[in-house]
């Protein structure tokens, strides 16, 4: 089991601030309903018990197998959500398809495939604090791709959360 020092709290803090300053909590026009607030919390509990148990399970389990497994329940899960008229609308069109599979392959499998082998060798906790860089390519994304303006807040949340990367790299 792995300690928690002072560098592991300060790089937490930093990843933290940084994500919500990249996601435009300040400066930004968030709004959050309740709703949206819960799903966030529920997201949030069910990727950090997908990581402490994964990291005891690859212990047993090939990685693939883990994330096998992961996609069959949450896929049964998200059936909660399937809405049968818009899904029709999307998939008659070629270009929804291929959206489609680049959002299951590209923005799903491929890096809960990667996080689950990196946790092989990585301990949770910077594990997850080194995710939170996902934010920051997200942004970068936006600026280059999207056209998206980059504000001094969301320069300051990538800083931050790069900077808690870089001090967990240091130790």
């Amino acid at each position: 089991k792995a300690p928690i020092t002072r560098r592991k709290v300060a790089a937490l803090v930093l990843a933290l601030v940084g994500c919500g300053l990249v996601s435009g909590l300040v400066g930004g026009e968030v709004t959050a309903s309740p709703r949206g607030l819960l799903l966030g919390v529920a997201s949030g509990f069910c990727y950090a018990t997908y990581t402490i148990f994964s990291h005891y399970t690859l212990r047993h389990y090939d990685s693939l197998t883990m994330t096998y497994w992961t996609f069959v329940f949450a896929g049964l899960g998200s059936l909660v959500f399937w809405d049968t008229a818009a899904i029709t609308a999307v998939m008659t069109d070629g270009r929804g398809i291929a959206g489609a599979l680049g959002l299951a392959v590209i923005a799903t499998a491929l890096p809960y495939l990667f996080y689950t082998k990196g946790l092989e060798g990585v301990e949770s906790g910077k594990a997850s604090i080194i995710a939170n860089v996902e934010p920051v390519v997200g942004a970068l994304v936006g600026v280059f791709v999207f056209g998206e303006a980059l504000s001094l807040w969301v320069i300051l949340g990538i800083v931050c959360v790069l900077s808690g990367v870089l001090l967990l790299a240091k130790e």
